[in-house]
This record gives structure tokens, sequence and C-alpha cells, in this order.
């Protein structure tokens, strides 16, 4: 820490957390950016690897990790809550994360000051959730992280023995009105009272074509398991932040396959819409060296 705090003389080292995070950063960059490019640069390993095309020796199912949710809560008296920031969604990850080295999750949240120099940093922080593990049945893990400002509450799924599924959603028949709000939620049987949220409380975004464009759109399920995909359409007052009235839901369930795709279809009254599900196994092979 010493030479951290020579080498970045106006960094804050009372929060721990921080410290660590830009730690992990400036390792990764030193031992990997070469390889892989920078710290944010885009994972250049796509879902759907396996879907089409003929499997591997190296693939099969593996455990992953879901996650579902990560809130925000106070801790520092000197902020004024709640903090006008913009709304914030989770639109990743684009692939199935799987447990093999440790799988490190990153936050970095800012409160903003009148200039850059006054930023604070909200949480910031670089923790691994899990590496190699002797967990043998899918189950919910909650962990809680307290920085110096804030304190972070993550959840996420332990998904044992499982499949990518990649979930595309396609209105085949009608339309969506523009003032009717959504909710797109992809369900695992072994954690069905957690959801993924592939679009959640927003209008709705679509393509020309139909295809609506989903925030997140990978769900990691049990192999013995099942995938249930699920829409809502609602009418929301913003001002009064809930919801007016429900219009129409509608839910299609899957059992997961290795490889190809399933279809379904739901139907929410105003408009129909077809649900392609595509399966893949996972590698723990990059696609770099494959």
């Amino acid at each position: 820490m010493a030479n951290f705090g020579a080498k970045y003389p106006n960094e804050d080292l009372s929060d721990l957390l921080a410290f660590e995070a830009r730690q992990y950063r400036e390792h990764w960059e030193d031992v990997w950016s070469s390889l892989f490019g920078s710290f944010e640069t885009t994972t250049p390993i796509p879902p759907m690897r396996f879907t089409d095309q003929p499997v591997p020796s190296h693939a099969g199912v593996h455990d992953t990790l879901q996650i579902f949710s990560v809130k925000i809560k106070e801790k520092d008296q000197s902020l004024e809550w709640p903090l006008q920031v913009p709304f914030l969604k989770l639109s990743g990850p684009t692939r199935a994360v799987v447990v093999c080295d440790p799988v490190y999750f990153e936050v970095a949240l800012k409160v903003k000051g009148s200039v850059e120099s006054e930023d604070k940093d909200l949480s910031l922080l670089t923790v691994p959730l899990t590496g190699y593990s002797d967990i043998l049945s899918t189950c919910l893990v909650n962990k809680v992280y307290t920085s110096k400002l804030s304190t972070l509450e993550l959840a996420f799924g332990y998904v044992v023995d499982s499949v990518e599924a990649t979930i595309s959603v396609h209105i085949t028949e009608g339309s969506w009105p523009d003032d009717f709000y959504c909710d797109f939620t992809a369900q695992t049987s072994s954690l069905e009272h957690e959801t993924v949220r592939l679009l959640g409380c927003e209008k709705i975004p679509i393509d020309d074509d139909g295809m609506i464009k989903l925030s997140r759109c990978v769900a990691s399920v049990e192999f013995e398991g099942e995938l249930k995909v699920s829409v809502a359409a609602f009418q929301y007052d913003e001002n009064l932040g809930k919801v007016i009235i429900m219009i129409g839901k509608d839910e299609e369930a899957f059992r997961p396959k290795k490889t190809g795709k399933s279809y379904g279809r739901l139907d929410v009254g105003f408009c129909k819409m077809d649900i392609t599900v595509a399966w893949s196994l996972i590698s723990l092979v990059s696609a770099l060296f494959a």
C-alpha cells in the first residue's frame, strides 16, 4: 500500500475496497492486456458458440453464475439521499459466466461533484465471487460489500451443470402501443423465485423488422431443469412510480437442449411474439485458443 500511495499521491487510501479495485485493474493490465486487449475491451467470446456448429470435445455442461440484482444502500450521512442519478440497469453479461478461475465482479459508481476533481467513489470494488467449488446443487448466493460511502448488496445464482440459453423475441402479429410498458423476464426452475430481467419497466424498443431489443438476452439453465420466459404489458405512471393498469401477461416454458434452438410464443392480447431460445454447451477453453 505504501508503494501504491507513493505512485498515486492523490489517491484516498482509506477505502480498502477501492484501493484493491485499482490495484486489481493495474495488475490485470500489466499481465493480460498484451493478449486480450484493454481491461475495458468487450469479451471476444460470443454467446451461442456451439448452437449450430459441431460440438468440440472440450465443451459440455458446466457450473455458471447468474447475476440477479445489485442494490446500493446508504452508509455515509454526508451524501444527500436518494441520490439523483440516471436509472441503472444490468445489461450483461453477454454470455454465460463460467465458474473456473475466481470470477471477479467489478462495480464502479461515482457521485458527481461540481467539478471532476470533486467526484466521489460511491462504490468502487473488484471482488472474487467464487472459483472452483464444492457446491453440489444450484443455490442463491447473497453478498454484501461495505465501502467508505455505501453498502452494495449482490444477489446471484450458482447454477450447477448448466447450459447457455440465448433468448430473442420477435413481434409477429399486431403491434405494441407506444404508451404501453413491458417487463420481460427469465426464470429457471431451480431458482424459481429469482428473475433475470431481460427488459424491464420501460417502453419497448423494437427494430423495424419487429425484433425487440432486449437489454439482457443470456441466461444459465440447469440441463436437468427448465427455462421460463415471461412477459407483462401494462400502463405505468412515472410520476407516481407505479403500475396503473395491467394489460396482459403470458409465459412459455422450455426444456434445455445441448445444441440447437427451441421455439415458443407469447400472447398478450394486442400482439403475439415468437420466442427463440438458442442453446449452447459451455467450454472452459477460450475462443482464442480453441
